[in-house]
């Protein structure tokens, strides 16, 4: 609702404006039907206009497929401000590493039961090592494991395989529907492999994999787009 003392901000955006992907985003071969024309109302105070045009121009970039100069141009005559391109390039830039990064980053699960989980072996650095899992308590899951399972979040892998093993109530266990292999000893163990990540340097590149990034968060984080882009 409104708060006394805020202004109101009203965007039209039109199909010339919107009608159009840009190089490299993912919804490129989807034929997109948009409406004519369309009004957007918001309540905020005047001085947090510059921040609205900034997602309304990122919602309509990545999650619409509109060209992003394109965007710029509607967003500021729209709401009669500037915007500082300089920070959409920034949020290409964080899009663009998060994205990267996200090829070096798995989640194991655990859904067989147990009261306690652990993982032990070369993806959490050694067979001395012993990393707990978390019991996920959330009835809509969490980060892809459901409500009950153990899971664990793994961050900066590089390219390779790697063997490991769960540890389920303090025994040593595999999960007989992962991949397995015998080491030299003759014990059975998972194994994962990392493949090196796409590649992402052409301002293509760049476009399609920030606007992939962008979607993932929001449904991830089960928000809508423009609010992820800002960490909010």
């Amino acid at each position: 609702g409104g708060i006394a003392g805020q202004g109101l901000a009203a965007a039209g955006f039109s199909s010339s404006s919107s009608s159009s992907n840009g190089p490299g985003h993912p919804y490129q071969q989807q034929q997109q039907q948009w409406p004519s024309s369309c009004q957007l109302l918001i309540h905020c105070d005047e001085s947090s206009w510059h921040l609205v045009g900034l997602l309304l121009v990122s919602w309509l970039h990545w999650c619409c497929g509109v060209e992003e100069s394109a965007a710029v141009e509607s967003v500021s005559q729209s709401l009669g401000v500037t915007l500082d391109t300089a920070i959409l390039l920034e949020v290409r830039r964080l899009l663009v590493f998060r994205a990267k990064e996200r090829f070096s980053r798995l989640m194991l699960t655990w859904p067989y039961g147990g009261l306690s989980a652990e993982v032990s072996g070369e993806l959490v650095g050694g067979w001395t090592e012993r990393v707990a899992m978390k019991r996920c308590l959330k009835p809509d899951g969490c980060l892809g494991a459901s409500q009950g399972h153990f899971y664990l979040e793994l961050k900066g892998l590089h390219p390779g395989k790697y063997h490991y093993k769960y540890i389920i109530d303090n025994t040593w266990a595999t999960d007989d529907h992962q991949p397995q292999a015998l080491d030299s000893q003759g014990n059975w163990n998972n194994v994962l492999e990392v493949k090196p990540p796409p590649r992402i340097e052409t301002p293509e590149e760049q476009a399609h994999f920030a606007a992939l990034q962008a979607l993932c968060m929001a449904f991830e984080r089960k928000l809508r787009p423009v609010g992820s882009f800002f960490g909010s």
